[in-house]
């Protein structure tokens, strides 16, 4: 063996590097997303696709549309899960039905049968609150807050405004005025009727709360009358919403005789044409079927009754004409107007007008005529007439029957049961609260006696020269004199429906009617004239506005708009106008400020959205509406409202079903409607949509 020292340097053989470790080196790195899916555009042009969604980068660098495919897998697993989860719930639901107590059992099948939803439904009574529910009452006192600005304007408030001195004012205006410059609110003491007619509950609780009560409405089965259902719960249901909600505004016929015939299976006043037809309104009016309003889809009820009511009509046309003819054709014509398709609804109304004249509806009642035929023909004839005058008047035509009914009143004061009483009760009252629908049949016609006149001078033409005419316009004078008639009705009125006394919502009803018609009568005199006339039309015009004002927030802090009052509906149109004309011409509005004007365009819009839960028509007027509103007081109306837009999925069905001819209210009596209509202001705004689109993309 060697023993000599060796060199440190050469004590060890130099190493080679290590080999690299692959496997921990690719450990280390992130793996490449899969992609699972490319797009239709990268597939065709066979281009690597990141399967970034909406838009994948290869397109978004060529510019162009990009659109993904689900999977056939993705999509049959996709809807197997949703047969799983809808499987499972209706077992569960089935498994509910069996084991409730019967009552419970059939309330949930009755919210089935209204359409709501199953998993909804079995949420509900799976949390345990269905039973509580059920046992709530409304709230017993509540007062609403006014959107944007609370409290009353400050040019409301001012001595000759008498709805300052109303019972309703000092139970629901707690709030302070909306400007500092707004004189201290009145002391307002709680004067009720000295006839007995007051009672606390209308006062202090809204509307909506109540409940029709009727004996005679426990006494009706549905399966007499109709095929669509056998609910007989439900059908109470629907003719309670009917009768408070639509029949005191338009009492097409006698609620006494009607039901009564509906309880024994008579047909003398009743029919089944006819109790189709109001079910179908009722379905309008019952807040607990949802998307009621979507009056095209097959499974709606209202649908299904409005479609069983229109087969029975031509049933019956073949028949003697009969008066429950005439009323149903009137039913059928509202709902129809109210679904937004009154082109069509019109036909009902011609049709009910020439067999009203092959009964001579409006002549004197014959002398052997039986007691309860006297009653059903004078409140058909009197229904029929305000009818044609809401027909006429506000489509700008003169009237179709110039002269009023032959058939004389009864006092309603001293016979309130001779018109068909209705009869609601508030939540924890014992005594049920009338109406008092005699008072209102009575002053509606005699309001209507005076607007059908107006009609008949206003929607003239006179004849320039041979090929040409023009529409007559009222004079001052003229104007004058229908004012004094419209100011000695509403003196006249009973003393539960004076300015001091009202609460029901058909009374608010016929004060805003009123004051509507003094302000389209003066509107054309405030720019033509002398400056005396002038002056006389504006002071007119003015005071109209400060009492609509009034009565409309009087009315939502009181009731609210979540129920059914197409009436109403159709004063707060006219408002509603009148406002937006004061917002486009701001610099000459001196009566208020712009804020007050946004708050009266916001609760109108409120109404809008309300109503258009129950009918089509109110989501129809607030998109022609919308055209007319400036871009920035849209915008703000967007933040209180939802924005009305046809839905994609309904476009089809709505551009079929669409036809309203109603021209709005943005032209005075003596101008030419023409191009005011609803759908022709929908149509122009789609147009101009569709050219702002176009100049954009050419910009572009």
């Amino acid at each position: 063996m060697d023993d000599r020292p060796r060199d440190p340097a050469c004590r060890l053989p130099p190493l080679l590097p290590a080999v690299r470790d692959f496997r921990r080196e690719d450990a280390g790195r992130g793996k490449r997303s899969r992609i699972l899916t490319a797009c239709g555009a990268c597939r065709s042009r066979k281009s690597k696709c990141d399967g970034q969604q909406p838009q994948c980068g290869e397109c978004i660098a060529r510019d162009t549309r990009c659109q993904f495919t689900e999977p056939q897998s993705r999509q049959v697993r996709r809807r197997y899960e949703q047969l799983r989860d809808q499987s499972s719930i209706n077992e569960e639901l089935i498994s509910l039905l069996k084991t409730l107590p019967e009552n419970d059992a059939i309330d949930i099948v009755r919210r089935l049968r209204e359409g709501g939803d199953a998993r909804a439904i079995l949420n509900h009574v799976k949390g345990g609150n269905m039973l509580i529910e059920l046992s709530l009452v409304p709230e017993s006192r509540r007062n609403y807050e006014l959107p944007y600005l609370s409290g009353l304007p400050a040019f409301t408030m001012v001595p000759g405004n008498p709805y300052l001195s109303s019972v309703v004012y000092g139970s629901t205006c707690q709030q302070p005025n909306m400007e500092d410059n707004a004189p201290s609110r009145r002391e307002s003491q709680p004067l009720g009727p000295e006839n007995g007619a007051w009672d606390n509950n209308a006062y202090t609780k809204p509307y909506w709360a109540a409940e029709m009560v009727d004996p005679l409405l426990e006494k009706v089965t549905a399966s007499k009358w109709t095929g669509v259902m056998s609910d007989n719960k439900l059908f109470r249901q629907l003719l309670a919403a009917y009768f408070m909600h639509q029949h005191p505004s338009h009492f097409y016929f006698h609620k006494d005789l009607f039901l009564e015939d509906m309880a024994s299976g008579d047909t003398g006043f009743c029919s089944t044409l006819l109790v189709n037809a109001v079910l179908a309104a009722g379905c309008q009016s019952h807040s607990q079927i949802p998307d009621r309003y979507k009056f095209w889809m097959p499974q709606n009820l209202g649908y299904q009754f409005l479609a069983e009511a229109k087969r029975l009509w031509e049933l019956e046309l073949l028949t003697t004409t009969r008066l429950t003819t005439i009323q149903a054709a009137c039913m059928l014509n509202n709902v129809t107007n109210l679904n937004g398709m009154d082109k069509v609804g019109s036909a009902y109304y011609r049709q009910a007008l020439e067999m009203a004249k092959e009964l001579k509806l409006f002549d004197s009642p014959k002398a052997d005529e039986d007691a309860k035929a006297t009653q059903a023909r004078c409140i058909t004839a009197w229904s029929f007439f305000s009818w044609q005058v809401l027909n006429t008047y506000h489509f700008f035509r003169p009237p179709d029957t110039p002269t009023p009914p032959k058939y004389p009143f009864p006092n309603p004061v001293t016979q309130p049961e001779w018109y068909g009483e209705i009869r609601i009760r508030y939540p924890l009252s014992r005594t049920p609260t009338a109406l008092q629908m005699g008072s209102i049949i009575v002053a509606k016609a005699h309001l209507h006696i005076i607007i059908n006149e107006i009609g008949q001078q206003s929607f003239r033409y006179n004849q320039l020269d041979d090929t040409s005419e023009i529409r007559s316009q009222l004079s001052l004078g003229q104007a004058l004199s229908f004012k004094q008639k419209l100011d000695i009705w509403l003196f006249r009125l009973p003393e539960p429906f004076q300015a001091k006394n009202i609460i029901f919502p058909a009374q608010f009803e016929l004060h805003c009617e009123y004051l509507m018609t003094i302000s389209k009568l003066f509107r054309p005199h405030m720019a033509s004239g002398n400056d005396t006339s002038k002056s006389m039309a504006t002071s007119i015009v003015h005071d109209s506005r400060v009492r609509t004002e009034t009565l409309i927030r009087l009315y939502y802090l009181r009731h609210s708009f979540d129920f059914h009052n197409s009436m109403f509906f159709g004063l707060l149109v006219y408002l509603q106008t009148l406002v937006i004309e004061d917002l486009r011409a701001e610099n000459e509005v001196m009566f208020t400020t712009r804020d007050v004007l946004l708050s009266t365009l916001i609760l109108c819009a409120k109404n809008m959205e309300s109503q258009g839960r129950c009918y089509h028509l109110s989501t129809l007027t607030s998109v022609a509406l919308q055209s007319l509103i400036k871009p920035e007081d849209l915008q703000l109306l967007q933040t209180f409202v939802t924005e009305k837009k046809i839905l994609a999925d309904d476009e089809s069905a709505i551009a079929m079903h669409s036809l309203a001819q109603w021209p709005l209210p943005i032209v005075q009596l003596h101008e030419d409607p023409t191009g005011t209509t609803i759908n022709e202001l929908i149509q122009s705004a789609n147009e101009v949509a569709l050219e702002t689109q176009g100049s954009s993309s050419t910009n572009a």
